[in-house]
Protein backbone atom coordinates (compact mmCIF):
# COMPACT_ATOMS: atom_id res chain seq x y z
CA UNK A 1 0.00 0.00 0.00
CA UNK A 2 0.63 3.21 -0.23
CA UNK A 3 1.91 5.36 2.86
CA UNK A 4 1.88 9.39 3.48
CA UNK A 5 4.95 10.37 3.38
CA UNK A 6 6.71 13.88 3.78
CA UNK A 7 8.18 16.61 1.14
CA UNK A 8 10.95 15.40 -0.48
CA UNK A 9 13.26 18.20 -2.48
CA UNK A 10 15.27 16.95 -5.15
CA UNK A 11 16.51 20.14 -6.51
CA UNK A 12 14.59 23.73 -5.45
CA UNK A 13 17.04 25.67 -7.50
CA UNK A 14 16.03 23.19 -10.99
CA UNK A 15 13.54 24.44 -12.63
CA UNK A 16 11.32 22.45 -15.74
CA UNK A 17 10.69 24.84 -19.06
CA UNK A 18 7.68 24.51 -20.49
CA UNK A 19 6.92 23.59 -24.15
CA UNK A 20 7.47 26.85 -25.98
CA UNK A 21 6.37 27.85 -29.44
CA UNK A 22 8.51 29.42 -31.52
CA UNK A 23 8.13 31.86 -34.06
CA UNK A 24 6.05 30.55 -37.06
CA UNK A 25 6.78 31.01 -40.97
CA UNK A 26 10.23 32.85 -40.36
CA UNK A 27 13.44 31.84 -39.33
CA UNK A 28 13.57 34.33 -36.38
CA UNK A 29 13.71 32.52 -32.57
CA UNK A 30 11.51 35.19 -30.39
CA UNK A 31 9.65 32.45 -28.26
CA UNK A 32 6.52 32.95 -26.34
CA UNK A 33 4.84 30.76 -24.17
CA UNK A 34 0.82 31.26 -24.52
CA UNK A 35 -1.01 30.59 -21.01
CA UNK A 36 -4.66 30.57 -19.48
CA UNK A 37 -5.67 32.48 -16.65
CA UNK A 38 -7.87 30.97 -14.08
CA UNK A 39 -10.68 33.35 -15.39
CA UNK A 40 -10.56 31.87 -18.73
CA UNK A 41 -8.71 34.77 -20.66
CA UNK A 42 -5.35 34.20 -22.05
CA UNK A 43 -1.82 35.59 -21.69
CA UNK A 44 1.03 36.27 -23.60
CA UNK A 45 4.68 35.86 -22.48
CA UNK A 46 7.88 36.42 -24.35
CA UNK A 47 10.38 33.75 -23.19
CA UNK A 48 13.37 36.17 -24.72
CA UNK A 49 14.22 39.24 -26.43
CA UNK A 50 14.64 42.84 -24.79
CA UNK A 51 12.32 45.72 -24.39
CA UNK A 52 10.29 47.05 -25.32
CA UNK A 53 8.39 44.03 -26.86
CA UNK A 54 5.22 45.08 -28.98
CA UNK A 55 2.54 43.03 -29.52
CA UNK A 56 0.00 43.44 -32.83
CA UNK A 57 -3.36 41.30 -33.17
CA UNK A 58 -3.53 39.58 -36.44
CA UNK A 59 -6.06 37.28 -38.58
CA UNK A 60 -4.46 34.04 -38.70
CA UNK A 61 -3.09 33.99 -41.75
CA UNK A 62 -1.36 37.14 -40.89
CA UNK A 63 -2.78 39.71 -43.93
CA UNK A 64 -4.51 42.14 -41.43
CA UNK A 65 -2.18 43.09 -38.05
CA UNK A 66 -3.41 46.00 -35.84
CA UNK A 67 -1.80 47.41 -32.38
CA UNK A 68 -3.06 45.16 -29.40
CA UNK A 69 -0.16 46.15 -26.38
CA UNK A 70 3.16 46.70 -25.21
CA UNK A 71 5.51 44.70 -22.60
CA UNK A 72 6.76 41.19 -22.35
CA UNK A 73 3.59 40.04 -20.79
CA UNK A 74 0.08 40.82 -21.85
CA UNK A 75 -3.58 39.42 -21.66
CA UNK A 76 -5.84 38.66 -24.78
CA UNK A 77 -8.73 40.60 -22.78
CA UNK A 78 -10.38 42.20 -26.09
CA UNK A 79 -9.31 40.43 -29.20
CA UNK A 80 -11.96 38.08 -31.04
CA UNK A 81 -11.75 34.33 -31.80
CA UNK A 82 -9.42 33.62 -34.20
CA UNK A 83 -6.76 36.01 -33.74
CA UNK A 84 -2.98 35.15 -33.90
CA UNK A 85 -0.47 37.41 -31.73
CA UNK A 86 2.60 39.00 -33.37
CA UNK A 87 5.56 39.92 -30.87
CA UNK A 88 8.52 42.33 -31.89
CA UNK A 89 11.72 42.94 -30.33
CA UNK A 90 14.87 44.12 -31.51
CA UNK A 91 14.07 42.91 -35.09
CA UNK A 92 13.33 39.38 -34.21
CA UNK A 93 9.42 38.38 -34.23
CA UNK A 94 7.47 35.03 -32.69
CA UNK A 95 3.90 34.70 -33.30
CA UNK A 96 1.34 32.86 -31.03
CA UNK A 97 -1.28 29.89 -31.26
CA UNK A 98 -4.34 31.16 -32.56
CA UNK A 99 -6.83 32.31 -30.01
CA UNK A 100 -10.58 30.95 -29.88
CA UNK A 101 -12.12 33.26 -27.35
CA UNK A 102 -12.53 32.90 -23.66
CA UNK A 103 -12.33 29.74 -22.01
CA UNK A 104 -15.30 27.68 -21.35
CA UNK A 105 -16.08 24.34 -20.13
CA UNK A 106 -18.70 22.25 -22.06
CA UNK A 107 -18.76 18.97 -20.61
CA UNK A 108 -17.32 17.58 -17.26
CA UNK A 109 -14.36 15.83 -16.70
CA UNK A 110 -14.63 11.82 -15.96
CA UNK A 111 -13.03 8.82 -15.13
CA UNK A 112 -12.47 5.51 -17.24
CA UNK A 113 -12.48 2.54 -14.83
CA UNK A 114 -14.63 1.08 -11.68
CA UNK A 115 -15.17 3.35 -9.01
CA UNK A 116 -13.91 0.94 -6.12
CA UNK A 117 -10.80 0.66 -3.35
CA UNK A 118 -8.65 -2.02 -5.18
CA UNK A 119 -9.61 -1.25 -8.11
CA UNK A 120 -7.90 1.03 -11.23
CA UNK A 121 -8.98 4.52 -12.99
CA UNK A 122 -8.01 6.93 -15.31
CA UNK A 123 -8.82 10.46 -15.37
CA UNK A 124 -10.42 11.68 -18.63
CA UNK A 125 -10.76 15.44 -19.86
CA UNK A 126 -13.88 17.33 -19.79
CA UNK A 127 -14.55 19.09 -23.14
CA UNK A 128 -13.77 22.95 -23.81
CA UNK A 129 -14.69 25.59 -26.04
CA UNK A 130 -12.37 28.93 -26.47
CA UNK A 131 -8.91 29.06 -25.40
CA UNK A 132 -5.33 28.48 -27.39
CA UNK A 133 -5.51 26.07 -30.61
CA UNK A 134 -3.34 22.61 -29.28
CA UNK A 135 -4.39 23.18 -25.40
CA UNK A 136 -3.26 20.96 -22.77
CA UNK A 137 -4.86 20.10 -19.91
CA UNK A 138 -3.67 18.71 -16.52
CA UNK A 139 -6.02 15.86 -14.46
CA UNK A 140 -6.38 14.94 -10.74
CA UNK A 141 -8.19 12.84 -9.08
CA UNK A 142 -9.00 13.55 -5.06
CA UNK A 143 -11.42 11.40 -2.70
CA UNK A 144 -13.80 13.52 -0.11
CA UNK A 145 -15.55 12.62 2.78
CA UNK A 146 -18.88 14.40 1.36
CA UNK A 147 -20.75 13.68 -1.51
CA UNK A 148 -20.57 17.51 -2.45
CA UNK A 149 -16.78 17.40 -2.62
CA UNK A 150 -15.42 18.77 0.81
CA UNK A 151 -12.94 17.56 2.72
CA UNK A 152 -11.09 15.75 -0.43
CA UNK A 153 -7.65 13.93 -0.22
CA UNK A 154 -5.53 14.04 -3.52
CA UNK A 155 -4.93 10.54 -5.37
CA UNK A 156 -2.51 12.17 -8.04
CA UNK A 157 0.54 14.28 -7.93
CA UNK A 158 2.46 14.71 -11.10
CA UNK A 159 5.58 15.54 -8.48
CA UNK A 160 4.94 12.13 -7.18
CA UNK A 161 7.01 9.18 -8.72
CA UNK A 162 5.60 5.85 -9.47
CA UNK A 163 7.62 3.28 -10.37
CA UNK A 164 5.65 2.05 -13.71
CA UNK A 165 4.76 3.36 -17.13
CA UNK A 166 3.46 7.53 -17.12
CA UNK A 167 0.53 6.56 -18.55
CA UNK A 168 -0.44 3.79 -16.30
CA UNK A 169 -3.94 3.69 -14.48
CA UNK A 170 -4.28 4.75 -10.66
CA UNK A 171 -5.26 2.46 -7.79
CA UNK A 172 -7.84 3.57 -5.13
CA UNK A 173 -6.54 2.31 -1.87
CA UNK A 174 -8.81 0.81 0.59
CA UNK A 175 -7.92 3.13 3.12
CA UNK A 176 -10.63 5.66 0.88
CA UNK A 177 -13.49 3.18 0.88
CA UNK A 178 -16.65 4.83 1.16
CA UNK A 179 -15.28 8.62 0.29
CA UNK A 180 -16.63 9.64 -3.05
CA UNK A 181 -14.06 10.35 -5.79
CA UNK A 182 -13.38 13.87 -7.48
CA UNK A 183 -12.01 14.65 -10.66
CA UNK A 184 -10.48 17.70 -11.74
CA UNK A 185 -9.16 18.93 -15.18
CA UNK A 186 -7.26 22.29 -15.50
CA UNK A 187 -6.22 23.85 -18.90
CA UNK A 188 -3.13 25.35 -18.70
CA UNK A 189 -2.69 26.76 -22.66
CA UNK A 190 -0.81 25.66 -25.08
CA UNK A 191 2.62 25.96 -24.16
CA UNK A 192 3.30 23.92 -20.41
CA UNK A 193 4.50 26.39 -17.29
CA UNK A 194 7.52 26.91 -16.10
CA UNK A 195 7.64 25.41 -12.84
CA UNK A 196 10.06 24.37 -9.81
CA UNK A 197 11.58 20.32 -10.10
CA UNK A 198 10.89 18.31 -7.13
CA UNK A 199 9.14 15.29 -6.02
CA UNK A 200 6.60 14.21 -3.31
CA UNK A 201 7.02 10.61 -1.56
CA UNK A 202 3.15 10.11 -1.64
CA UNK A 203 0.79 11.27 -3.93
CA UNK A 204 -1.96 12.08 -0.82
CA UNK A 205 -2.57 15.47 0.99
CA UNK A 206 -1.46 17.68 -2.10
CA UNK A 207 -3.44 21.01 -3.32
CA UNK A 208 -6.98 20.07 -4.27
CA UNK A 209 -7.74 22.17 -7.37
CA UNK A 210 -10.69 24.52 -6.86
CA UNK A 211 -13.28 25.05 -9.69
CA UNK A 212 -12.79 27.94 -11.87
CA UNK A 213 -13.09 29.45 -15.55
CA UNK A 214 -10.08 27.14 -16.48
CA UNK A 215 -10.44 23.86 -13.88
CA UNK A 216 -13.76 21.78 -14.38
CA UNK A 217 -14.39 19.82 -11.49
CA UNK A 218 -17.43 16.43 -10.96
CA UNK A 219 -18.28 14.09 -8.49
CA UNK A 220 -17.79 10.44 -9.70
CA UNK A 221 -19.79 8.49 -7.06
CA UNK A 222 -18.81 6.70 -4.05
CA UNK A 223 -15.81 4.81 -3.70
CA UNK A 224 -16.69 1.01 -2.78
CA UNK A 225 -15.28 -1.36 -0.83
CA UNK A 226 -12.86 -3.44 -2.33
CA UNK A 227 -13.76 -7.13 -3.70
CA UNK A 228 -10.11 -7.92 -4.19
CA UNK A 229 -6.69 -7.79 -2.40
CA UNK A 230 -4.92 -4.68 -3.45
CA UNK A 231 -3.21 -5.20 -6.87
CA UNK A 232 -0.55 -3.14 -6.98
CA UNK A 233 -0.20 0.57 -7.88
CA UNK A 234 -0.22 0.72 -11.30
CA UNK A 235 -2.84 -0.36 -14.10
CA UNK A 236 -3.77 -0.46 -17.52
CA UNK A 237 -3.98 3.03 -19.70
CA UNK A 238 -7.51 3.79 -20.95
CA UNK A 239 -8.06 2.60 -24.38
CA UNK A 240 -7.49 5.09 -27.10
CA UNK A 241 -10.37 6.51 -28.81
CA UNK A 242 -11.15 9.07 -32.29
CA UNK A 243 -13.72 10.78 -33.98
CA UNK A 244 -14.29 11.60 -37.48
CA UNK A 245 -15.45 14.83 -38.16
CA UNK A 246 -17.79 16.04 -41.46
CA UNK A 247 -14.89 16.70 -43.54
CA UNK A 248 -13.06 13.30 -43.32
CA UNK A 249 -10.32 14.66 -40.27
CA UNK A 250 -9.48 12.53 -37.76
CA UNK A 251 -8.86 13.33 -34.33
CA UNK A 252 -7.21 10.86 -32.59
CA UNK A 253 -6.23 9.97 -28.52
CA UNK A 254 -4.46 7.35 -27.46
CA UNK A 255 -2.35 7.77 -23.54
CA UNK A 256 -0.32 4.63 -23.86
CA UNK A 257 1.13 5.48 -27.45
CA UNK A 258 -0.42 3.81 -30.50
CA UNK A 259 0.34 3.20 -34.51
CA UNK A 260 -3.01 5.33 -36.08
CA UNK A 261 -4.60 4.71 -39.74
CA UNK A 262 -7.08 7.05 -41.26
CA UNK A 263 -8.59 5.04 -44.65
CA UNK A 264 -10.51 6.05 -47.34
CA UNK A 265 -12.55 3.91 -49.11
CA UNK A 266 -14.58 3.61 -52.24
CA UNK A 267 -15.35 1.04 -54.53
CA UNK A 268 -12.28 -1.18 -53.60
CA UNK A 269 -9.99 1.81 -53.85
CA UNK A 270 -8.60 3.50 -50.93
CA UNK A 271 -6.54 6.48 -49.70
CA UNK A 272 -4.64 5.89 -46.29
CA UNK A 273 -2.37 8.57 -43.74
CA UNK A 274 -0.53 7.01 -40.55
CA UNK A 275 1.72 8.38 -37.85
CA UNK A 276 2.88 7.16 -34.77
CA UNK A 277 1.78 8.80 -31.60
CA UNK A 278 4.50 8.51 -28.53
CA UNK A 279 3.39 7.46 -25.25
CA UNK A 280 2.33 10.55 -22.34
CA UNK A 281 1.20 10.80 -18.91
CA UNK A 282 -1.49 9.98 -17.48
CA UNK A 283 -2.14 12.92 -15.70
CA UNK A 284 -0.97 15.47 -19.06
CA UNK A 285 -3.77 15.61 -21.54
CA UNK A 286 -2.28 16.07 -24.95
CA UNK A 287 -3.88 18.03 -27.87
CA UNK A 288 -5.69 15.03 -29.76
CA UNK A 289 -3.47 13.93 -33.23
CA UNK A 290 -5.12 14.87 -36.35
CA UNK A 291 -4.71 12.98 -39.22
CA UNK A 292 -6.25 14.12 -42.81
CA UNK A 293 -6.01 13.32 -46.20
CA UNK A 294 -5.58 15.95 -48.74
CA UNK A 295 -8.83 16.84 -50.94
CA UNK A 296 -7.42 16.53 -53.75
CA UNK A 297 -5.99 13.06 -52.94
CA UNK A 298 -8.95 11.81 -52.08
CA UNK A 299 -10.73 13.54 -55.69
CA UNK A 300 -7.81 11.58 -57.38
CA UNK A 301 -7.84 8.35 -56.09
CA UNK A 302 -11.39 7.87 -55.27
CA UNK A 303 -13.47 10.42 -56.79
CA UNK A 304 -16.50 12.52 -55.66
CA UNK A 305 -19.53 10.71 -54.55
CA UNK A 306 -20.07 8.84 -50.76
CA UNK A 307 -16.36 7.86 -49.48
CA UNK A 308 -15.86 5.72 -46.13
CA UNK A 309 -13.14 6.51 -43.39
CA UNK A 310 -11.74 4.43 -40.71
CA UNK A 311 -10.07 4.92 -37.75
CA UNK A 312 -7.68 2.18 -36.93
CA UNK A 313 -5.57 2.22 -33.22
CA UNK A 314 -2.96 -0.43 -33.56
CA UNK A 315 -4.90 -2.17 -35.81
CA UNK A 316 -8.23 -2.39 -34.98
CA UNK A 317 -11.48 -0.07 -35.95
CA UNK A 318 -11.85 2.91 -33.14
CA UNK A 319 -14.62 5.03 -35.24
CA UNK A 320 -16.04 5.13 -39.08
CA UNK A 321 -17.93 7.56 -40.77
CA UNK A 322 -19.37 7.60 -44.48
CA UNK A 323 -18.57 11.47 -45.59
CA UNK A 324 -20.24 12.99 -48.89
CA UNK A 325 -17.24 14.25 -51.06
CA UNK A 326 -18.04 16.87 -53.36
Amino acid sequence: MMKVGALLLIAVSVWVAGLVVASAGSADDLRTQALISTNGSGRLLANNGAAPWVWEACTPDRSSCKPFGRGREIETRGAPPGTVFLVKSQGTTGLSPEWRGRLTPVGKPTADGVIRANEFVSPIPGRWVGGWMGEFSELQLSACVTAGGQECTTLTDPHYVRSCSADASFSLDEKFAGSYLRVADRRVGATLPIRPAFAVTSPFGGEVWKQTRNTAVAMLGQIATPSQPYPGECGPPPPGNALIDAQGHALVDCQGGCRTVLVASKNGHQAQVSRTLPLRSALLVTPPAELRLASRTIKTRLGAGRVRFVVKINGDTAAQRFVLIR
